[in-house]
């Protein structure tokens, strides 16, 4: 077995992950203190409780003072700067439920920032650092307080102005929010005691920056009452609507209802026509999910990445699908504007190119392609490229065309695009990747198109 340490797996000594050279599995190596308060939490009752909230795992190998464990590999991984408002809450509330389940039988989560997590289908999240799991010492208290406040509770505070995306405040996890975007946060937050309580008690902590442990003796029930004091706060949090012209989009701006009819019948005819080579499916610019849900339910053992760039719209239908059982992940990002790869060395986090190109057996872009065009200056050679790179081999592409005499089309057409965009050359833009296999016209304007790539 020959072992290569993740790259993003540095900060840990005690705690790192490894992939297996040949079969791509992954590894943690529990070294150290980490080793022995992993043996305990695995040999106490609370284990069965909790395991639900960590990626499975089996032990391979323990020795006196390591234990290797194989672990359930996450294959469709996202960050909480790609989450809606409801989704950065909902991980708050879910890492601390977690941190009460633990404490009560004397262990403790000793991170706590929201990289942690990740969703999973039906709006279930895990989080896969089982190395933060430690057994807990009153001499040390919860010493993620600091980086909760900081992880967690100012940037919810921030994304609760309607105004404000997770993607803005991504540079500034774990550290402290600067001031101007401190400013940020809404004002009739500014007037509620609890928040003044969370900003003073911040400073303080920050500004001592070496503490005398002996001094200090913090029983388990102190530290669970603090837990159930932060999940009251975060559960108080919310998100203004902003009532963006995206979020009512099928219900103003769709042709007629005879076309949002013909549109649903056209697609699900052609996804019963999708063979299933692969577990992912890329809804991109999903809007209220419609879409999603005829592949979710076409495909229920696949996952649909359900994509838009519109927060609020994203918010709504992550609302809307967690209360069912389904097989989606809603994400709010930018198709223009993909998350790219960050942290030390740019290896830490992986960007969305490289966690999911060339992995989606289907993808489907409807009502989407003029918005590239007129707002970015895309030709459709990119466009079709763009489609040819996130899709499998042999993959299929279910997109709609809207000509230049179509009314929505008319509305946001640049009078300098300098590209031709007749079908014609959409077809033959496309036809270099992909074969047509279908077309139908839900409207005189527009054609939706099936296709599988060469």
């Amino acid at each position: 077995m020959n072992l290569i340490r993740i790259e993003s797996s540095f900060k840990d000594p005690l705690a790192q992950v490894f992939m297996e050279e040949q079969t791509g599995e992954y590894y943690r190596v529990f070294k150290g203190e980490a080793a022995g308060d992993f043996l305990l939490f695995l040999h106490s009752d609370l284990y069965n409780e909790v395991k639900g909230f960590f990626p499975e795992f089996e032990i391979v190998r323990t020795t006196g003072e390591s234990i290797l464990i194989k672990v359930q590999k996450i294959e469709f991984f996202s960050y909480y700067f790609e989450w809606s408002f409801e989704m950065v809450k909902d991980s708050a509330l879910f890492y601390l439920k977690i941190q009460t389940a633990l404490i009560k039988k004397g262990f403790i989560l000793v991170d706590a920032t929201p990289l942690n997590i990740t969703f999973l289908n039906s709006g279930k999240m895990i989080y896969f650092d089982l190395g933060s799991i430690r057994k807990y010492n009153p001499k040390t208290g919860w010493s993620g307080f600091k980086q909760f406040i900081e992880s967690f509770l100012y940037p919810l505070y921030i994304l609760s102005n309607p105004k404000i995306s997770a993607g803005l405040v991504q540079n500034f996890i774990n550290r402290d929010i600067p001031g101007e975007l401190f400013n940020l946060i809404p004002l009739r937050l500014w007037f509620r005691p609890s928040f003044w309580f969370i900003v003073k008690l911040h400073r303080k902590i920050h500004s001592n920056k070496k503490i005398n442990e002996s001094h200090l003796d913090i029983s388990a029930k102190k530290t669970s009452m603090t837990f159930m004091f932060f999940e009251s706060l975060v559960s108080g949090i919310r998100k203004s609507i902003n009532n963006s012209r995206w979020s009512e989009y099928n219900s103003n701006h769709i042709l007629t209802k005879e076309y949002a009819g013909k549109k649903i019948e056209i697609i699900s005819s052609f996804l019963s026509k999708c063979d299933k080579t692969g577990s992912l499916i890329i809804d991109w610019g999903a809007n209220q999910g419609i879409y999603s849900e005829l592949a979710s339910c076409c495909f229920p053992q696949c996952t649909v990445l359900s994509i838009d760039s519109d927060n609020d719209t994203v918010n709504a239908l992550y609302k809307r699908l967690k209360k069912t059982k389904n097989n989606i992940i809603t994400l709010f990002l930018n198709i223009t504007n993909l998350t790219p790869s960050m942290g030390w060395m740019n290896k830490e986090y992986k960007g969305f190119k490289d966690r999911y190109g060339c992995s989606a057996f289907l993808q489907m872009g409807l009502a989407l392609v003029h918005h590239l065009q007129h707002r970015l200056n895309l030709s459709y050679a990119e466009i079709a490229s763009f489609f040819d790179y996130y899709s499998k081999e042999k993959g299929f592409l279910i997109i709609e065309f809207i000509s230049e005499d179509d009314p929505k089309h008319q509305l946001i057409r640049n009078p300098n695009y300098p590209y031709e965009i007749s079908e014609s050359v959409f077809v033959e833009s496309f036809e270099k990747h992909f074969q047509i296999i279908l077309e139908e016209k839900p409207c005189p304007t527009r054609t939706i198109y099936l296709m599988r790539k060469f």
